[in-house]
């Protein structure tokens, strides 16, 4: 049986391959970029995503934005020399969304169970796949489930 298993990487288009594979490289500049960061500049400062040339970033608060102006070169030159690419410009938008307090209280219906995490694992598993796509499945049905239960509200 599972010889007519087929891999999902076969059945995905080949613009989503891509895709997903230049997603995966934009993931590893701004987790480089961040990871770049003083402890300090972490707390107020997050590459979100990558547009042409430029980095966006969020910043809990107009003056870190400011403050990074001073930085800016210095980060860009690190990215560039990491990534081989060559990006002009990190652009910070006051953005407070991406900085909620870890401590505001999750709404309980949209966790999901053990059951329901179990449940995702196993037919993540069963895909007859490389680790990575593995882990973009499992992250998506997470997704779908939490969002179905939301939308079921």
């Amino acid at each position: 049986m599972r010889d007519n298993l087929k891999k999902i990487s076969d059945l995905l288009p080949s613009h989503l391959k891509t895709k997903l594979y230049q997603k995966k490289e934009e993931d590893k500049i701004l987790h480089f970029l961040y990871n770049c960061f003083s402890e300090m500049i972490k707390d107020h400062i997050k590459p979100i995503y990558i547009d042409k040339n430029s980095i966006f970033c969020a910043v809990d608060n107009p003056i870190w934005a400011s403050e990074f102006n001073n930085y800016k070169k210095m980060y860009l030159d690190k990215v560039n020399k990491y990534s081989g690419k060559n990006f002009s410009n990190i652009v910070c938008n006051f953005l407070p969304s991406y900085f909620k307090n870890n401590n505001e209280k999750i709404d309980e219906n949209l966790k999901l169970s053990d059951e329901e995490e179990k449940n995702i694992h196993e037919d993540v598993e069963n895909l007859d796949v490389n680790n990575e796509i593995n882990t973009i499945a499992e992250r998506l049905l997470k997704t779908t489930y939490i969002k179905n239960k939301k939308d079921s509200e």
